[in-house]
């Protein structure tokens, strides 16, 4: 019997209806995590709804956010926080806030960007490359889907013991095929914009 208990990790939960690829794939990373027995899963509320209205509507249900946050770290004491997020400027500002609270309620945090915005990873603006700083300074790791995405945030001072590169998960069996007779060809189907932070030569 393994005497290790398992890990509490709350994880920041968008809703399954959003559209988008965190909904489609982060609901199903949660789930294999608590089929191993070794996770225990803790939901937290986090990111825009389906619902979300005005700015101000979005603002509060941010607020309404950071304070579940603070609850949830206060009650239950989970050794990580996991929060899906991207690299972007309007991710970048709440996932500042995040940060803060993190540093200040001592809890560890995880950010995995489901991609990164170029020109803000590569910005001059003290503004933007301090925010930057700031969560990957605070984070306990974080995640991008690129080997490219991880050199870019070394580059501009990041932490690369802090940074890994990690897919997104997907439900294979959805995928699953009979085997067929081998071609003299291997074909790849690749579903989106042609640039280097999709991790097409990552995958090549």
């Amino acid at each position: 019997m393994d005497p290790t208990p398992p890990l509490r990790i709350a994880f920041g939960t968008i809703p399954s209806d959003m559209p988008g690829g965190i909904a489609a794939t982060e609901h199903v990373f949660q789930a294999a995590c608590a089929r191993t027995g070794r996770v225990v899963v803790l939901p937290l509320p986090f990111g825009r709804r389906g619902t979300s209205g005005s700015a101000l509507t979005r603002v509060l249900e941010g607020v309404q956010d950071l304070v579940a946050f603070a609850q949830l770290s206060r009650r239950e004491h989970p050794d990580l926080v996991h929060l899906d997020s991207a690299l972007d400027r309007r991710a970048l500002v709440r996932d500042s806030c995040y940060a803060l609270l993190a540093r200040v309620l001592a809890q560890p945090v995880f950010f995995k960007f489901h991609g990164s915005d170029p020109a803000l990873v590569r910005t001059r603006s003290p503004l933007w490359r301090g925010l930057i700083r700031l969560v990957t300074g605070i984070a306990t790791g974080i995640g991008v889907l690129s080997t490219d995405e991880r050199e870019a945030l070394i580059k501009e001072g990041a932490d690369g013991a802090k940074i890994f590169v990690l897919k997104n998960a997907v439900p294979w069996r959805k995928f699953r095929v009979e085997p067929k007779p081998a071609r003299e060809r291997t074909r790849l189907l690749f579903l989106a914009r042609l640039v280097a932070t999709k991790g097409l030569k990552d995958t090549i």
